[in-house]
């Protein structure tokens, strides 16, 4: 047997070897791999509401010091929300999608908390924690630390 380190790994292979094999959800899964945070010092807490008036909601053509993130907020909240955040593609699935467009013209922006609960029941903070770049024509997305709303 493998030497376990935690008591939550012991307690999870005893459960899997007395009552069977349980496959996780997606959603306990993407649960399993956020992290829930406050955000840094000083954060202030942006609402949906505020959020909309600092940014554009849809997709433009790259400009210097903007971005679009996709972000996939369903009525279900931070389970739905697509696996591929800060990935340029789309969600597999047709479902109400929104697309932050951050203006990033200056360092205040950076590490600020946005608080997107005010969407589609959406229970998800996003932090910003890099600008982008225009690398030869081609948008790199931002980078979000994911996290749910304390």
């Amino acid at each position: 047997m493998h030497a376990y380190t935690s008591i939550a790994q012991r307690l999870s292979l005893a459960l899997l070897m007395c009552c069977g094999a349980v496959q996780p959800t997606v959603a306990q899964v993407y649960r399993s791999q956020t992290q829930a945070f406050a955000g840094p010092p000083n954060a202030q807490l942006v609402s949906f509401a505020a959020l909309k008036k600092m940014t554009s909601i849809g997709i433009e053509n790259f400009k210097p010091y903007r971005v679009s993130a996709l972000l996939n907020a369903r009525d279900q909240g931070i389970d739905a929300l697509c696996e591929q955040i800060g990935y340029n593609g789309y969600c597999a699935s047709d479902v109400p999608r929104v697309y932050l467009e951050i203006k990033l013209d200056s360092t205040e922006k950076r590490g600020q908390l946005y608080d997107l609960r005010g969407q589609r029941g959406a229970a998800i903070c996003a932090t910003v924690v890099s600008t982008p770049r225009n690398v030869n024509g081609n948008m790199n997305l931002i980078d979000f630390t994911l996290g749910a709303c304390h």
